[in-house]
């Protein structure tokens, strides 16, 4: 649960497309405002190896600054006037490091946000989710701040401040160098972040987002600040082609159904470009379920759809020699009943036609 604190993680392959664009030999400064859950620069930091003082963050949001308290010891809690009130000061009674405390103090936004879930209603189920969470808080908060711990051992010593994105661009802007590398995720609708975190975050700090709040609007207007820029600029853009900037490259479109499209942006004509269209899904409760007592044969028909991971399937016995050489089966393309199983818990069926 505790990993679903912030909404809106940019998926892979936007984030990897992002990542594989930055060069350490030539970019200096990873300015990332927007910056989220912190995934872009970690995702650079592990593959480059840069250190953390190259990253220049910025965001609005509590849970974006509690990461930068960790990945930079020497912000405060109280430069950013972070305060846990009393009946949540069980979060973060016993931290006994950094991690922990920051841990405790993002259970205790979880904990504020769980009602956002259900439109703001106080459930039973809210309810119960607000006692399993209170209940286990010492484990979650452990296994939190072990997280955080590896994340901030990548990211040690990065700057982080409070800071508009329109600001940001236009400092890169004005910079005009080709030792930036700036990217960011614009907010495509006015006012989501406040609907699900303003009266959370009221309680635990002092929201800035209202004081002039981004229209997705101003997208053009802000990315183009950096259209003729020597700074490369690699940005996300979600659903809406007409945001784009004229003269800008898309480096990747991800179509997602439905009419949604995704696309990886940039200022520079880089020449990766890659389109992966939509994987088309089919109902598996329309399907015969691949069932524990069930054997695959030579003669059984495949219905293929898309996982997450890798599987692969026991051949009974009789069926495991190759069909025409009679060669004994390659047991790296084959797993244990236990482990289909597993995945069936962890994903769901396996569809297999009759």
């Amino acid at each position: 649960m505790f990993h679903q604190i912030f909404l809106g993680v940019a998926p892979s392959p936007l984030r990897d497309t992002i990542a594989a664009q930055f060069d350490p030999d030539k970019h200096k400064r990873l300015v990332h405002p927007c910056v989220g859950k912190w995934s872009i620069p970690t995702l650079i930091a592990q593959r480059t190896g840069i250190e953390g003082s190259v990253l220049h963050a910025s965001d609005i949001s509590l849970y974006s600054t509690l990461i930068g308290l960790i990945c930079n010891p020497e912000l405060t809690f109280e430069q950013f006037g972070i305060e846990v009130p009393d009946h949540l000061q069980l979060y973060i009674e016993g931290a006994e490091t950094r991690a922990e405390e920051v841990a405790g103090h993002m259970l205790a936004l979880r904990h504020l946000t769980i009602p956002n879930e259900g439109r703001r209603v106080i459930t039973a189920y809210t309810t119960e989710m607000q006692r399993e969470l209170r209940g286990n808080r010492v484990e979650y908060r452990r296994t939190l701040a072990e997280r955080l711990s590896v994340q901030a051992a990548l990211l040690d010593g990065a700057n982080y401040e409070l800071a508009d994105v329109r600001d940001v661009v236009a400092e890169v802007a004005e910079r005009d160098s080709e030792e930036d590398f700036i990217t960011a995720s614009l907010p495509m609708y006015a006012g989501d972040y406040a609907k699900l975190y303003d009266e959370a975050e009221q309680q635990l700090w002092t929201p800035t987002w209202d004081e002039r709040a981004f229209d997705p609007a101003e997208i053009v207007e802000t990315l183009g600040m950096l259209t003729d820029s020597k700074a490369t600029c690699v940005s996300l853009m979600y659903m809406d082609n007409s945001r784009i900037p004229k003269g800008w490259t898309k480096l990747l479109a991800v179509e997602r159904g439905g009419g949604r499209t995704d696309y990886v942006i940039t200022n520079k004509p880089l020449k990766l470009r890659r389109a992966i269209p939509a994987v088309a899904k089919q109902d598996p409760t329309h399907l015969p379920v691949f069932g524990a007592d069930d054997v695959i044969t030579r003669d059984s028909k495949i219905s293929y759809m898309q996982c997450d991971l890798p599987v692969s399937l026991r051949s009974p016995p009789g069926h495991d020699d190759h069909p025409d050489t009679g060669a004994a089966p390659d047991r790296r393309q084959s797993c244990s009943q236990r482990r289909i199983e597993w995945f069936r818990r962890r994903n769901g069926s396996i569809a297999l036609h009759a």
